[in-house]
């Protein structure tokens, strides 16, 4: 300040509103700049300092020059305290609304204030567009200690926004910091306290004041300029100290008064060259920036937005005007456009990261315009709207869940609905990802009355758990306790453990085994790796037990073990928690038998429910009987020609491989192996293969052959038409079709590889179609259909004496 002092310019008085806890009244460097003020916090008293702060920042604006304690930045400035705050430096931002509108009002050309909310308060935001409508300025401390939170009123467009540097012109990591921060100026002062005293503060309510007071001397030389081109000027001459540009710490620079108070008029429009993506102007959200648009002018700005989100843009011109405004995304990819008019708001969507801005004018416009471009951004509305009320509750699916959600206008309030038919044990938790949130948490049962919490506080998160809740629908609510829009999102943790009561506890040893009567039916839980759960039933003949094993829920595994009336194991089996209509089988004797259910564990308690049956068994197997293929498999499997795969099931139905059906073949022809035969080419074939004697017996006596040159192809299906194909040639395939001189099936044309084959057999009446006249030429084989060529090959074989 010494090169302005020294310059001994002489500046008309102006009137500076000090918005704070008020000034000491009969300070020796203060009483002589004081106006008339006003006491806010009780109008029957004057606006005398109680804490201290207010008398702090009038020091550093406007202590009288003299030979004693020290010097304010502005000796023209005279000063209106009003006190808005009371002796513990608090106040409410109705009241702070008031402070504001009574500066205006009185007459005050600059407003400082050293004071901040985390909240956006609607009546605090229009006294800030009244002060800007009435051409009074605003100065405001971005605050402390809070981080990437510039505190409001200084994160409002219109309003100067100062952070805080060090001595070594470094920003100071305890001021707060965002795209609203405009200027910094020093932290650390020595200015007038308490009682006549000086003192040592710091903070960015030390900072305000600095700016506060070089505007009222540069209102004061350039009266005519309006509140905008303040700003501009203090903006454009401030001193860059950060990364090139504006930064979200240091904003524009540090505070130069020199600089602002030399320039004798406003510079063009700061932002340009601005004319294409490449050199777009930083555009910091929230705040308002001045510019001009001219004919043929397009001006390209860059903002970065936190969420994906609607930027409301505000256009304010020197003259009626309109134009198009463009947005696009970080790779200059169009994404919408709108029109823009003077005076009116316009709401374009931003995704997260870099957005890019293209403004232009109206294509006839003939002159430069001068214009203000402010920006406001405002959430989206979440996934779950409309859901304000209870009954327009969202429903949420019964299970442990993270849901994100918005306040993205004033008012608005989440509802959530829960269906449970069990009992449960519930924990909520609604956490903010923005200090500027406080949340309410509010829980209600259908039919009850809401229980709401906010214990917190501002960015905390508010729980309710554990909650033990039976089977009915419950809500949950989730409010800003501002009740007004959030820039910001919260998460709303919803964590549910199912609480499952076993009917048949204690069964955790054998001599407590639960009794089920055959087909009986029996639902339990495994309450953690330690439990047991014993049951037992009579097997009333010898056949087997089919136990079906299904889960409730939950990420654990279960074993099932089935045990005679010795305690030996005879089968078990395990699944998933998630898991049903798994079987557990085995051929068991006439009998008592146990099961015992166990889990491993993981996932918490695991419930689950049990179907015992007992079946006959028919040729060994429980899938034969009635099938109608039952006596051909009864005879193949008394022969040995097949088996099953190791159970209690054939599956008749199962399409039969290539090797299968070979090797039945086989043995069905008297070959048991154990002797020398010819080897096999097939390079899918190695003498190690299961198969490989069964292919080269076949093969050898010319009734097998590849599916393709060098391959046997063993484990892939066999079709109907080879089927056909093999048994044919082991006939002989020179034989007559009966005197059929067509085809009965739909698909079999001679122009089929296996027509006379097929044809030949259906002849004889060993082979059928399927209902529709077609047979299938290419469907699998099943087991069933080949055991019973083979039988019938057999049975030829005994009548021909083979």
């Amino acid at each position: 300040m010494e090169s302005v002092w020294s310059r001994q310019e002489t500046f008309p008085p102006i009137t500076v509103a000090l918005i704070d806890t008020g000034v000491d009244l009969s300070h020796p460097e203060l009483k002589p700049v004081l106006v008339e003020g006003v006491n806010l916090v009780d109008r029957n008293k004057p606006p005398q300092d109680d804490n201290g702060h207010g008398t702090q920042v009038a020091g550093v604006m406007a202590a009288i020059r003299n030979a004693d304690g020290i010097a304010g930045i502005a000796d023209n400035v005279r000063l209106m305290p009003i006190k808005a705050l009371d002796r513990y430096g608090e106040g409410s931002e109705a009241t702070l609304a008031e402070a504001i509108r009574y500066a205006v009002d009185r007459g005050a050309r600059v407003a400082v204030l050293s004071v901040g909310l985390l909240k956006d308060d609607p009546a605090v935001r229009e006294a800030v567009a009244y002060a800007e409508r009435r051409d009074v300025l605003l100065v405001a401390a971005v605050g402390n200690n809070q981080g990437p939170y510039v505190h409001y009123p200084a994160a409002y467009p219109t309003v100067l926004a100062v952070g805080g540097v060090g001595l070594d012109k470094k920003p100071v990591p305890d001021a707060n910091y965002g795209p609203e921060v405009d200027l910094v100026a020093p932290w650390l002062v020595y200015t007038t306290a308490l009682g006549g005293r000086y003192e040592y503060r710091k903070g960015t309510s030390m900072a305000a004041p600095q700016v506060a007071a070089v505007a009222a001397l540069l209102r004061a030389k350039r009266p005519e300029w309006r509140a905008f081109e303040v700003r501009e000027r203090l903006r454009q001459t401030a001193e860059d100290i950060g990364p090139p540009g504006w930064d979200e710490r240091t904003g524009y620079g540090l505070l130069r008064a020199d600089r602002a108070l030399a320039a004798d008029r406003l510079p063009a429009d700061p932002r340009e060259p601005n004319d294409d993506a490449a050199s777009a102007s930083v555009f910091p959200l929230g705040k308002m920036i001045a510019a001009d648009i001219g004919p043929g002018d397009v001006d390209w700005f860059r903002v970065t937005s936190p969420y994906d989100a609607v930027l409301e843009l505000t256009f304010d011109a020197d003259a009626p005007a309109s134009g198009r405004v463009d947005v696009h995304d970080a790779a200059g990819r169009l994404r919408a456009s709108f029109s823009w008019m003077s005076g009116q708001k316009t709401d374009v969507p931003v995704r997260q990261g870099v957005n890019l801005i293209r403004v232009t004018g109206a294509s006839d416009r003939k002159t430069t315009v001068g214009y203000r471009l402010s920006s406001r951004l405002r959430m989206n509305p979440d996934a779950f709207e409309d859901n304000d009320e209870p009954y327009k509750g969202y429903v949420l699916p019964f299970r442990s869940q993270t849901v994100w959600g918005t306040f993205h206008r004033d008012d608005d309030r989440d509802w959530f609905i829960l269906q449970t038919g069990i009992p449960a044990e519930v924990r909520i938790e609604a956490a903010p990802d923005t200090l500027r949130m406080d949340l309410v948490l509010g829980w209600m049962k259908a039919g009850g009355s809401e229980i709401a919490i906010d214990e917190g506080g501002r960015g905390r998160a508010e729980q309710f758990g554990p909650l033990h809740i039976d089977p009915g629908t419950y809500y949950i609510s989730v409010r800003s306790f501002d009740r007004t829009a959030v820039v910001g999102m919260y998460q709303l943790n919803i964590s549910i453990s199912p609480v499952y009561t076993d009917p048949h506890e204690p069964n955790d040893r054998p001599y407590q085994s639960s009794d089920m009567p055959p087909g009986g039916a029996a639902e339990g839980v495994v309450a953690d790796g330690r439990d047991e759960d014993w049951f037992r039933f009579w097997a009333e003949s010898d056949g087997a037990v089919i136990v079906e094993l299904n889960g409730r829920g939950g990420d654990g595994r279960l074993t099932a073990v089935l045990l005679n009336a010795e305690g030996r194991p005879v089968a078990e089996k395990s699944w998933f928690g998630w898991e049903s209509g798994v079987l557990l089988e085995a051929p068991v004797s006439k009998g008592m038998y146990y099961l015992k259910i166990t889990g491993d564990g993981t996932g918490g308690a695991a419930p689950y429910a049990l179907r015992v049956q007992t079946r006959r068994l028919f040729a060994g197997f429980v899938d034969v009987e009635g099938h109608w293929a039952q006596s051909a498999v009864a005879e193949a499997v008394s022969r040995g020609w097949v088996d099953g795969y190791g159970g209690i099931r054939f599956y008749p139905d199962r399409p039969i491989t290539r090797a299968e059906a070979i090797a039945a073949w086989a043995k069905a022809a008297g070959y048991r192996g154990g002797r020398d035969v010819p080897e096999v080419h097939f390079t899918d074939m190695p003498k190690t293969h299961w198969a490989y004697p069964y292919v080269a017996y076949a093969t050898a006596r010319g009734v097998a052959n590849g599916r393709s040159p060098g391959r046997f192809a063993p484990d892939v299906a066999m079709t109907r038409a080879e089927m056909a194909a093999f048994v044919d040639r082991f006939l002989d395939d020179r034989r007559s079709a009966g005197g059929w001189t067509s085809s009965p099936f739909s698909d079999m044309t001679p122009a089929h590889w296996a027509y006379g084959a097929v044809l030949r057999l259906a002849s004889d009446g060993w082979l059928q179609g399927y209902p529709d006249g077609t047979f299938g030429p290419d469907r699998p084989a099943t087991r069933a259909e080949w055991i019973h060529l083979l039988t019938l090959l057999a049975g030829r074989a005994r009548r021909d004496g083979g």
